[in-house]
């Protein structure tokens, strides 16, 4: 079964990838080489944003995994990046 948007665990040992419904797992060694055993499912991942590019972070233990869900809300999608946040927030109000 073939699948899009992989992704290394921290540790290298395991390679995670989204299947046609399904967030998936193998093991792999990185001296052989080599698979170490079978694909798992880890969960179905249909309630989750889908774009083509990787759309999940995977947590340093592979543990967990960060993800932006889906809701029946149409949200206005933007993004403020705050300059020099840092000095906001240290900077004394008159």
């Amino acid at each position: 079964m073939g699948g899009t948007q992989p992704a290394w665990s921290h540790d290298g040992k395991e390679l995670f990838y989204k299947g046609p419904s399904h967030l998936m797992v193998f093991g792999f060694n990185s001296e052989s080489g080599s698979v170490t055993g079978t694909a798992k499912k880890l969960f179905d991942y249909t309630q989750y944003r889908n774009t083509l590019n990787v759309d999940y972070q995977v947590s340093l233990d592979g543990e967990r995994f960060l993800m932006t869900k889906l809701e029946n809300k149409v949200y206005n999608e933007q993004l403020f990046v705050v300059m020099n946040w840092v000095e906001v927030l240290t900077h004394e109000s008159p």
